[in-house]
């Protein structure tokens, strides 16, 4: 599984513009095969987004690069946001369990 997180900001004026523009990428992309997760959240303190993105595995995260819901919103984000920060991670990942308690 591939997991990406990025973390963006509205440009002044733009969140209205950025938060259409979230909502017609992850339309888009959770309908591409191999999506597990993709989903833009709101971070409560700092008013900053974070993009969740899981994929089954190198090829699905590939063909969506080279898509056409990738290439329309890295196309448009410039005009309304800016990324601060994204890391990719590869691998197994295991379900969180939560400790038993006495």
């Amino acid at each position: 599984m591939i997991m990406i997180e990025v973390v963006l900001v509205a440009k002044p004026g733009e969140e209205a513009g950025l938060v259409a523009l979230f909502r017609r990428t992850a339309q888009a992309s959770q309908a591409e095969p191999g999506c597990m997760t993709y989903r833009f959240t709101r971070d409560l303190d700092d008013g900053s987004f974070h993009l969740l993105e899981q994929w089954e595995d190198d090829a699905a995260i590939r063909a969506h690069l080279a898509g056409p819901a990738f290439k329309a919103f890295a196309a448009a984000l410039p005009a309304v946001g800016n990324i601060l920060s994204s890391r990719w991670q590869s691998g197994t990942f295991h379900p969180y369990a939560r400790p038993q308690v006495a």
